[in-house]
Parts: C-alpha cells; structure tokens; sequence
C-alpha cells in the first residue's frame, strides 16, 4: 500500500479519536454525576425516614434537604486501599460532641497537584445509611472550610 492511500486514513483517525474519548469522557463525568445525584437523593430520602433519620419529628416537618456544593470532576480521585487486618476500633468525636466507636478496615492514598495524601477508612454498621451494606465505608476529614461551609 502506498503512502498516499495510508496517509488519508491515518489523518481521519487522529481527527476522530480525540471525539470518540471526549464522548466516553463525557459519558464517564455524566455518570459520576448521576451517581453522587443518586446518592444525595438516597440521603435525602433516610434523613425523612422517621424510623431512621438522625432528626426528630419537628425537624423533619422542616427538613428541605441537605446542601452540596456542586460536583467538580477535578476531585475524582483513584486512591489505593490497603486494608488494615487487625479491624482495630477506634472512638472518634462527632460534630455533636458526642463519641462514637468505628472499626478502622484500613487506609486509602492518593495524589492530588502533585501531593499526597492518606486518609483512615472506616466501618459503623450502627449508622442507618449502612444498613444492608455492610461494604460501605466512611472517611472523616477536615479541611478548611470546616466550621463555615462544611461540619466541623
């Protein structure tokens, strides 16, 4: 085959690939997206449970769901699990000041603008939102908008 036939053909593939992954990119985002708005509906959902919600029948009457910022695609991160054996427990403090007793079921790190950072994964099977999924995990933080936009 000549050089001539091949180089029209390569040409159209190069102009076509960046479409083809821009739209399974987009794809991708558009499913994340759906998923997180699943997933705060889901909450949304429990948190009007008066079996189940964290809030009392007053609140409830009042309850007009929580607010989020909006989804940044920028921080969907692939972090590493490293399970940690021995499924310690560990108290920790809650926003209410009250304790509250998780098990450590390891460590997830990741990298983001070049740093890295490593976060405690826990377990509370005593929470409603892991009722029937006991995979479910928690990571606590804190970052700096704590005590203005975020629970402390």
């Amino acid at each position: 085959m000549k050089l001539a036939s091949i180089l029209p053909l390569f040409l159209i593939c190069i102009l076509i690939a960046p479409t083809a992954f821009s739209q399974a990119g987009d794809q991708t985002i558009n499913l994340h997206n759906e998923e997180i708005a699943n997933y705060r509906a889901a909450k949304n959902q429990l948190m009007t449970d008066s079996l189940n919600s964290p809030l009392n029948a007053d609140q409830i009457k009042k309850f007009d769901g929580l607010s989020y910022f909006p989804v940044d695609i920028q921080y969907r991160l692939d972090g590493r699990f490293m399970p940690d054996e021995s499924r310690s427990e560990v108290s920790l403090n809650t926003t209410s000041g009250s304790k509250i007793n998780l098990i450590k079921v390891g460590t997830v790190t990741f990298s983001l603008e070049g740093k890295s950072y490593s976060f405690m994964v826990f377990q509370n099977k005593n929470l409603p939102e892991f009722d029937d999924r006991s995979q479910q995990l928690f990571i606590p933080f804190a970052d700096l908008s704590n005590g203005k936009n975020t629970n402390p």
